[in-house]
């Protein structure tokens, strides 16, 4: 006997002893009286002994649509989300989704996406488009000078060493990972803003 059959076979009891009035515990230990014969948990009884004295009528399992998350909907949610933030984790991810924390890291782990979770890599400063257009744009007014004033212009240039100091707290090694693909390389990270 297979294991649905075998439930289904369990439940019918179970209604019967319900729908002739027997108590949850006189039902229990119906199921119990041979060693063996059923072997029907005593929370199982209650369980089902409870749904049928409320009205449910059907013995065996509902159909169901396959297991969750493996739709392509679902796939092409967590797709979405990664693809905003790829500094979420799987809870954050699950919680948006509205899908199981199990499912989710399968998705993005295992089967469809391939990805993992990587640390960026620090570099020491990274410009950004508006500090380098302001550092080509100090050049050439340098140059312009030397072209009007040449050897003069140079003798009245002082040098000095740059200190870098940083206003904000950097981020620490988790708050920087992010998801991507074995074959990606590992994404800078902001470690260091320069200064105008």
């Amino acid at each position: 006997m297979s294991t649905s059959e075998k439930r289904t076979e369990q439940r019918a009891v179970i209604k019967f002893c319900a729908m002739s009035g027997m108590t949850p515990t006189d039902t229990w230990k119906f199921f119990n009286q041979k060693e063996g014969v059923h072997n029907c948990s005593r929370t199982l009884v209650f369980d089902w002994h409870k749904r049928f004295r409320e009205g449910q009528t059907e013995i065996t399992d509902s159909a169901r649509s396959g297991r969750p998350g493996n739709d392509q909907r679902s796939i092409q949610d967590v797709k979405d989300v990664i693809a905003k933030d790829r500094r979420k984790s799987i809870y954050d991810i699950a919680d948006t989704v509205g899908l199981c924390h199990g499912t989710v890291h399968m998705i993005v782990t295992k089967l469809f996406l391939n990805m993992n979770k990587v640390c960026a890599r620090w570099v020491p400063r990274l410009l950004t488009d508006e500090n380098k257009a302001t550092r080509v744009d100090a050049s050439r007014e340098l140059l312009r000078r030397y072209d009007r004033n040449g050897e003069r212009f140079l003798r009245r240039i002082i040098t000095k060493d740059e200190t870098w100091v940083n206003f904000y707290d950097p981020e620490s090694k988790r708050e920087s990972m992010v998801w991507q693909r074995p074959s990606s390389p590992p994404p800078p990270s902001l470690r260091k803003k320069a200064k105008t």
